[in-house]
């Protein structure tokens, strides 16, 4: 009979109990029930046939289905369909969320209870707490004066208050909505109030996308007056969204954004736009010596961005950029979803299709530019290349093919230069033979032919030339041997590997004839990773013709604990006297100049690399690009400089900038950083184009950032400015952000 009455007092215990699980106390491999417990554990269990009640005493565990609930006693009304579970009771959900209190009620089912001093723990170790709570319907919990926080409390003093935390008279949590709403909230920051609102709500550190109004931004300028953005985010479905970022500005208006997202099983898409009706141009007219195109009232941008993996080798890509003028999305306060470097000049759209095999990769492409001299900037479509190599035989060699074909139009040509309209058809015919001789050193012999052929419409090979139709064609064969011979040498503390090269390069000579168009390769430069390439231009409309000989070293100095020596320098010399590379390249009719690349890391933390040409005559710099860095406890110190002389600069002016900087963290959680951009040659009328100061602090539940920068330049409605930022960041709660003139270009 006892047995019969224990059996049946867990029967009942275990048919209403409010099931958790805990993979500390039970395995969660254990196949479970959907309407029966996993597991009962306790000391004791007593069951009164007669009431109707089962009390389990003593360290009782009930879970199911990764649930678990554990408590000192538990006792179940039959008749009631209650539970009440006291003494330190604790319960895990299924998520992993933990709650704790000192007695709870649990009846219908249990999707009803009643709860006195709870205290949560959520996944994200945010942590709630409330005087008593309630669910209802097994959806919602409420909680009375309740206060929320995810910061975590001092370890010295855990009666002290969080950093910052939410309180409410009540606080919903919503399990089907997922989320905490806030009635009449309070948020505390260091135990004092700083702001109060009757309603808030928030996603539950389970959501990881919900509808909603995301954190809003703000700021002010002189261009805007006082701005604020209330984005608001729409989750359409499990693979689409569309975010809205109207922005409110006092001085110009509304200025409408939105973004939609949308992902495939095979590719994904996302469409990007603002309209700004109400503009001020800032008088760009007294500031366009280019005569650009002066910004209307009506500005606007669209972005489209397609991706589908059409099958397993093949892809289809397309970006669409466009905007009413270019200095709109530079100036104006909007999420244009883009970086600064891909909006600071011309804006490219282009589609494409391409296709990966083992030996082989093809594309067709086409691109659309959006630029400041419009007469002049080409619509390309379509270009198309195929490029294949074989595998490497027996003894190394492979040959292979490039083919290229392209067709251009534009409103105007440049004479010498730019045709209206051309169509190109190029094959490169190539190979290269390896061969490692007895005495260790390397020859490799290459060889390339290639035939193109141009149309070309409405051309000038000069100022005074007339206009016409024509077809041009020629033929290029080039070769090179190339050897080298590394040389390696052991020492206590280090390892030295010396690498002499030499190459000579031979190729047809009057292949770059003005009679054809360069529209792919106006500037090449010299450096160290193209000296001993056989073809130093990039694209196909130049030819790297005639003889040189090309020799140089590379020393590479290994110490321990990643200390380095590299030097490197190289040097051309023409066999024909005659280049066919531009002036600003680094060679002339003799040759180059030295070519060098010194990179020295004395220390872990302190590195210097420069890469340089030197004058062929007197060894003064032509061109050159340092950088040094230094790293010191908490302090990082940096400084580069671009110098490019001026036969050496496409402007034909000199160029000399410096940028400089230092950062300091962490100390006390502060950091500081600094960072200066300058011009030294004394023509150029604008010295600073940027300075800025941060300091940030980190909190583990907090962050400000506050920023000072200044900017120099000028561009149409683009003048000079100054942006101070403040932002906070709350975890769980997002970034309040301050808008200001590029805001969003400063922080992308």
């Amino acid at each position: 009979m006892l047995s019969k009455n224990i059996t049946s007092g867990i029967s009942l215990l275990t048919s209403a109990a409010l099931f958790f699980s805990s993979t500390a106390v039970f395995p969660n491999d254990v196949k479970t029930s959907t309407t029966t417990p996993t597991l009962v554990l306790s000391d004791n269990i007593d069951y009164n046939d007669s009431l109707q009640t089962v009390i389990a005493k003593g360290n009782v565990y009930i879970a199911q289905d990764k649930q678990l609930l554990f408590a000192d006693r538990i006792t179940y009304n039959k008749l009631e369909d209650k539970i009440i579970a006291e003494g330190n009771v604790w319960i895990r959900d299924k998520d992993g969320s933990f709650s704790f209190s000192d007695y709870a009620e649990i009846k219908n089912e249990f999707k009803d209870g009643f709860v006195t001093n709870i205290k949560m723990l959520m996944i994200d170790d945010s942590r709630a707490a409330a005087v008593k709570a309630k669910r209802f319907n097994g959806e919602k919990v409420v909680m009375w004066q309740g206060v929320y926080s995810p910061c975590k409390l001092c370890k010295s003093d855990s009666n002290s208050s969080p950093l910052w935390q939410l309180k409410a008279n009540k606080i919903v949590h919503d399990s089907t909505e997922k989320e905490l709403t806030y009635h009449n909230m309070i948020m505390d920051f260091c135990g004092i109030p700083v702001f109060y609102t009757p309603y808030f709500f928030h996603p539950d550190p389970s959501v990881k996308r919900k509808t909603g109004l995301l954190t809003p931004s703000y700021g002010s300028s002189d261009d805007f007056g006082v701005i604020l953005s209330l984005p608001f985010f729409w989750n359409i479905s499990p693979n689409s969204d569309l975010t809205f970022y109207p922005t409110f500005t006092t001085k110009e208006g509304l200025i409408l954004g939105a973004e939609y997202r949308h992902l495939f099983s095979s590719g994904d898409f996302k469409i990007n736009g603002s309209y700004s009706g109400k503009s001020n141009n800032n008088n760009a007219a007294n500031n366009n010596p280019n005569n650009y195109k002066i910004p209307g009232k009506d500005r606007w941008h669209a972005f489209l961005d397609v991706r589908e993996e059409l099958s397993p080798d093949i892809l289809f890509t397309a970006k669409i950029r466009r905007a009413s003028d270019l200095t709109y999305l530079r100036r104006y306060p909007i999420n244009s979803g883009v970086s600064l470097t891909e909006i600071q000049s011309a804006l490219t759209s282009t589609a494409a299709i391409e296709q990966f095999k083992n030996t082989s990769y093809s594309v067709i492409r086409g691109y659309v530019f959006q630029a400041d001299d419009r007469r002049r900037t080409p619509f390309i479509y379509p270009v198309a290349d195929v490029m294949y190599e074989t595998i490497p035989g027996e003894k190394g060699e492979t040959f292979g093919f490039n083919f290229n074909f392209l067709n251009l139009n534009r409103q105007e040509g440049l004479p010498g230069q730019l045709a209206e309209k051309m169509t190109r058809g190029s094959l490169d015919l190539n190979g290269q033979i390896p061969f490692v001789s007895k005495w260790g050193d390397i020859w490799q012999l290459k060889g390339s032919m290639r035939g193109d052929a141009y149309w070309v419409d409405n051309y000038r090979v000069s100022t005074t030339s007339s206009l016409g139709d024509e077809f041009r064609s020629r033929l290029f064969a080039q070769g090179a041997l190339t050897w080298c011979y590394p040389l390696i040498n052991y020492f206590d503390s280090s390892e030295w590997v010396l690498e002499p090269t030499a190459m000579i390069v031979t190729g047809a000579q009057g292949g770059n004839s003005v009679a054809i168009p360069n529209e792919d390769s106006p500037f090449v430069s010299l450096e160290p990773a193209n000296l001993f390439l056989m073809n130093r231009f990039y694209g196909i409309d130049k030819v790297d013709t005639g003889s040189r000989l090309v020799y140089g070293a590379h020393s590479r100095n290994y110490y321990s604990e990643n200390r380095h020596l590299f030097i490197f320098l190289g040097q051309t010399q023409r066999l024909d006297d005659k280049t066919a590379l531009p002036q600003s390249s680094g060679e002339n009719n003799k040759g180059s100049g030295v070519v060098g690349k010194f990179e020295f890391q004395p220390l872990s933390k302190l590195s210097f690399r420069s890469r340089f040409v030197l004058n062929r005559s007197d060894f003064s710099f032509d061109i050159a690009e340092s950088n040094v860095s230094y790293g010191f406890s908490k302090v990082t110190l940096s400084a580069g400089h671009v110098y490019y002389g001026t036969q050496y600069s496409t402007t034909q002016q000199e160029t000399s900038q410096i940028n400089w900087g230092f950062s300091i963290g962490k100390i006390e959680d502060f950091t500081l950083i600094y960072n200066e951009i300058r011009n030294l040659n004394k023509t150029t009328p604008v010295k600073l184009l940027s300075r800025t100061i941060s300091v940030n602090h980190e909190h583990q539940c907090f962050t400000t950032s506050v920023s000072f920068t200044k900017l120099g330049y000028r561009d149409r409605d683009l003048r000079p400015d100054t942006i101070v930022m403040l932002q906070f960041t709350f975890k769980n709660l997002g970034t309040f952000t301050p808008l200001n003139n590029n805001t969003f270009l400063s922080n992308r």
